[in-house]
């Protein structure tokens, strides 16, 4: 079985799973954990890769990848020795994360990171807004 945990800096982990609940409804097996104070969520990190099966593999999704939840996350993973059964996937949206839900069962780790990767060059689109008198164009 796969797992899936959303790490981030304070509420966002929450945050992006309650949006993705919204449109796929309650989501009770995603883990979150968000990052306010360090010896918490130290604590609460350790907790939650303790309830992980040998069998099961992880998915580990951050908010950004060079902030303190993911290094220490990455620290701990090797510490306990499950990084080799692991997908890391940093910079997450409310389009990855639904596509994660809907082929973590069908998909290997391998092929969803593939897809997933697929999808995060088109699911941040840049564009500018024109403003009229009467509207936007």
């Amino acid at each position: 079985m796969k797992q899936i945990m959303i790490i981030s800096h304070n509420i966002f982990a929450e945050g992006i799973k309650s949006a993705c609940e919204d449109m796929l409804g309650p989501q009770n097996d995603i883990m979150t954990i968000g990052f306010t104070n360090s010896m918490e969520f130290e604590k609460n990190i350790s907790n939650k890769l303790d309830k992980i099966l040998d069998e099961d593999e992880l998915i580990l999704l951050f908010d950004s990848m060079r902030g303190t939840p993911c290094t220490f996350v990455i620290e701990m993973l090797r510490k306990k020795n499950i990084s080799k059964k692991s997908l890391l996937l940093t910079g997450i949206n409310l389009p990855v994360l639904e596509q994660i839900i809907c082929y973590k069962e069908e998909m290997s780790l391998e092929e969803l990171k593939d897809k997933v990767m697929q999808l995060a060059t088109i699911s941040i689109v840049g564009t500018t807004l024109s403003f009229q008198k009467n509207g936007v164009l």
